[in-house]
């Protein structure tokens, strides 16, 4: 999962396609643990559809088809402190010798790629959080779409 080649962007294209549509679509949910299929959800159309994941910078064909392209980067702490959280298996050691390297590959590519790119500094979440609402506030005024996946399966 921290590499672009762990992402099936063909499947994630598909999806926001009919989402856009208007159409409902059913996504794998992956578990941590296997990194296998454990489920399906079944997601429905909506006026905002959110595209979660770094990744999603890295398709070239599914970044053509969001309406917009936010990039927030938080710092490193609160990044492995909200890994630490969803993973009970989390590894300090893994994150800075695997994660942060494999970010740091392609962090500022995706930052040119993003039409708002910030980073969050500590405490400034909530300052993050109402660009992002503004920002959807602004293309819902325009009849725009914006374009974010399932959590995945927290681990046991």
């Amino acid at each position: 999962m921290e590499s672009p080649g762990c992402t099936d962007f063909e499947s994630a294209a598909r999806g926001i396609r009919e989402l856009k549509e208007g159409r409902s679509f059913e996504t794998p949910l992956y578990s941590r643990n296997s990194n296998r299929v454990y489920g399906f959800a079944k997601l429905e159309p909506g006026k905002v559809i959110l595209v979660d994941g770094y990744h999603c910078f890295h398709d070239e064909e599914l970044l053509g088809i969001l309406d917009m392209k936010i990039f927030v980067h938080s710092p490193w702490d609160q990044i492995m402190a909200r890994r630490r959280e969803r993973d009970n298996r989390f590894d300090p050691e893994y994150f800075w010798r695997v994660i942060v390297p494999e970010y740091e590959k392609v962090m500022h590519m995706y930052q040119d790629r993003a039409d708002i790119s910030m980073e969050v500094f500590d405490g400034g979440i909530d300052i993050a959080e109402k660009a992002v609402e503004n920002a959807i506030k602004f293309f819902l005024k325009r009849g725009s779409l914006v374009t974010v996946k399932p959590r995945p399966e927290k681990s046991k």
